[in-house]
């Protein structure tokens, strides 16, 4: 759901160049999940889907807090999630990075 609200949220209605970046990397005992797109940021979004005549409720990012608040339970851990949303130099929106950090157990 994080990277099917990059695309549809916040590159679809970007002009110019459009990035989305998906990378997963160990750091100490953790594994980080980064979602990172260069869209129109969340705010604006938002307004976009507020406006638009067929109202659809996604499910998705509900679901994935669900699935994320289970696996803490289940596993015991802190398994985290970050949404942030990023700025140009001049403060404007400039898209947004969704980090999923999970902790190893070796």
């Amino acid at each position: 759901p994080y990277v099917e609200n990059a695309i549809w949220l916040g590159l679809l209605h970007k002009s110019g160049d459009r990035n989305l970046v998906i990378s997963v990397r160990k750091k100490n005992s953790k594994i980080i999940i980064e979602i990172r797109d260069n869209g129109i940021g969340r705010k604006a979004a938002m307004e976009i889907k507020s406006k638009n005549a067929v109202r659809k409720k996604s499910f998705g990012m509900k679901i994935s807090a669900d699935r994320l608040k289970v696996m803490k339970e289940i596993y015991q851990t802190e398994i985290q999630l970050e949404i942030t949303d990023l700025y140009d130099e001049e403060n404007r929106p400039a898209g947004t990075a969704v980090y999923i950090t999970i902790p190893i157990y070796e």
